[in-house]
């Protein structure tokens, strides 16, 4: 498994009257766009966002930004009514919304949801996604909860964004990310290990240096993808620490086995698939073929 998050992040930083606010996209860790009380416009942080959207998406995005910027004014000087403070102390108030979904397979899948507020440091109100009501830390905050759980619609808003538009965006953003991106192209790694029991051996093969966006990879019998239902294991997708992923899938088989196994990598982005065969009573690799796709389309 995969996991991509996007995410928005809203801060408002309030001293002595002054207030300081910021909000920026975030995509799988990487800042995406950006708006801040100076500029006071939305702004894009990645080259191939700047290229694949447009004018007036950068100029509602500035007016959305700017609405969120007096909802957090008015709130957060309700909440320091609320907790009795005053404006010589620092006060922040910070708002965290967005999700997580699965990319291994493709197209994005839904995990998980979040949006929460804090309020100087401490938790405030987050959604509870399985009951879709508002989780209070305190009796301030219950306040909060009490009419926010009566709005039908606000709950419906929330669940909608967080399973659906937040998922459509992030497959959207994802999508123009690889569009702009050249693909790094994958090595393929068979090799043989010992297995617990002595009679038996354990196929193994990894993907290492790819995109992880439609990459598949199997290992076949005859043509056949072998399943967890026949004893196959395989990794998440992990980080290789330079913008590239790695993969490995395995299965455990008599020695005396002697039928034609092979592993298969394709990854779309790059065109390319690759096939390797495990030459298993001499624990040698053999059998190695490269393709590249050749696509032909009717205009």
């Amino acid at each position: 498994m995969y996991v991509l998050a996007l995410f928005v992040f809203y801060n408002m930083l309030h001293r002595q009257g002054i207030h300081e606010f910021t909000a920026m996209g975030v995509l799988d860790g990487n800042v995406i766009d950006y708006f801040d009380s100076d500029a006071q416009k939305k702004v894009p942080r990645q080259k191939w966002m700047e290229k694949e959207l447009d004018k007036s998406y950068w100029e509602k995005g500035t007016e959305s930004r700017k609405s969120k910027q007096q909802w957090f004014k008015v709130n957060i000087n309700i909440l320091k009514t609320r907790y009795r403070q005053n404006d010589s102390d620092i006060h922040i108030l910070q708002w965290m919304h967005g999700c997580d979904a699965d990319i291994d397979h493709g197209e994005p899948r839904f995990l998980h949801g979040i949006d929460k507020y804090s309020y100087d440091g401490a938790n405030f109100l987050a959604f509870n996604e399985n009951q879709e009501i508002w989780d209070a830390r305190d009796d301030a905050a219950r306040e909060t909860k009490t009419r926010w759980d009566k709005v039908q619609v606000l709950r419906e808003y929330t669940m909608a964004y967080l399973q659906k538009e937040c998922v459509t965006w992030l497959k959207r953003f994802l999508d123009y990310q690889n569009k702009n991106e050249i693909p790094a192209k994958p090595d393929l790694y068979v090799f043989i290990t010992g297995a617990k029991d002595p009679t038996n051996m354990v196929l193994k093969c990894m993907a290492t240096g790819f995109t992880p966006t439609k990459t598949v990879l199997q290992i076949k019998l005859g043509g056949r993808v072998l399943t967890r239902e026949d004893g196959v294991n395989s990794t998440d997708i992990l980080p290789n620490g330079d913008g590239t992923f790695q993969k490995t899938e395995s299965v455990e088989i008599p020695r005396s086995d002697n039928s034609d196994y092979y592993c298969e990598l394709s990854h779309t982005p790059s065109s390319l698939r690759v096939v390797k065969f495990w030459g298993k009573n001499l624990g040698l690799l053999f059998n190695v073929h490269t393709f590249h796709y050749c696509v032909l389309r009717a205009v």
